[in-house]
């Protein structure tokens, strides 16, 4: 009976071991920022965090549900943005067929109905073009804030073609950035994984139980206080251009999200746009590539 009270119990410990060294929710100073942070990874043999990512460039594995020093910290997103929209009816339509249409989509503008409002670019497209349904026009997303080039079906055998093309990596992105702060190189990648921040949506995070995410950057054009980035996704993670930049300590300029106040407050929009897109098309399977210029340059 000894024995088996003894067997019971050592299961019992093993088990609260094993979750408390995967997810540590209790308050904690994290040894390498010096920061307070509610919730973060960490080892529970050890006063340390334990990312799982093998990298030195893993710096955030200590990640607070909103940082302190960005600019939403201390905002209510629900208030401030309320998704007005302003941008919807200013979009320009790059190209259309009876399969695919491409929009150069401005910033703040909506991509897809979302739970806030379903006014959008995709609704306008389907009343315009009669489209039967929109859930079946969305090939990929452009965050609110973000402008450039968007694609949108007009039928389910070009939206699953598309989807597929995503799948296989065989369309290719590239964006434009003004990001603050200067760069000693002129190229590199950020190789850091993200999730959802359950605490603080809509915002991600940085975290080793995250999705694998990587961008490659170059920078294009620097003075003393900025830089010109051209930013390639090789993953498309919700926010991951906006949380990578600001994980190597360049946030973009006028980013509500994840830039500090005298960051965003450099621009009345983000200063991030889809310039490129090459994919081929769902039917004739003819290669497509599209270029539009940002809205912004490295001095306005």
């Amino acid at each position: 009976m000894t024995a088996v009270l003894l067997v019971t119990l050592t299961i019992i410990w093993s088990i609260s071991q094993l979750c408390f060294q995967v997810q540590c929710w209790s308050k904690h100073i994290c040894p390498r920022t010096k920061r307070s942070y509610s919730k973060f990874y960490c080892d529970a043999n050890k006063d340390s965090c334990a990312p799982s990512v093998d990298s030195e460039a893993f710096k955030y594995s200590c990640s607070p549900s909103v940082d302190s020093d960005s600019f939403i910290a201390n905002h209510d997103y629900e208030r401030k943005s309320s998704l007005n929209n302003s941008g919807l009816g200013t979009e320009e339509l790059l190209y259309v067929d009876q399969d695919i249409l491409v929009f150069n989509k401005p910033a703040n503008c909506q991509t897809a109905p979302g739970y806030l409002t379903a006014e959008s670019l995709a609704l306008t497209a389907q009343k315009t073009f009669n489209i039967e349904r929109v859930d079946h026009m969305i090939v990929h997303r452009l965050d609110y804030a973000t402008s450039g080039i968007i694609i949108f079906a007009r039928n389910v055998e070009a939206l699953k073609d598309l989807h597929t093309q995503f799948r296989l990596n065989q369309v290719h992105k590239r964006y434009r950035a003004l990001v603050s702060g200067t760069f000693s190189t002129f190229e590199g990648e950020v190789d850091l994984p993200l999730r959802k921040n359950i605490l603080s949506k809509p915002l991600q995070e940085i975290h080793p139980l995250g999705k694998p995410s990587k961008t490659e950057w170059k920078v294009s054009a620097m003075d003393e206080s900025n830089t010109l980035l051209v930013l390639t996704p090789l993953t498309g993670r919700t926010h991951q251009l906006r949380l990578h930049m600001k994980a190597i300590g360049h946030p973009i300029v006028g980013d509500f999200f994840y830039a500090t106040k005298e960051v965003y407050l450099q621009s009345d929009t983000l200063c991030l746009h889809a310039e490129e897109i090459r994919f081929f098309h769902p039917t004739t399977k003819k290669a497509m590539f599209f270029c539009v210029p940002a809205p912004f340059s490295l001095h306005g």
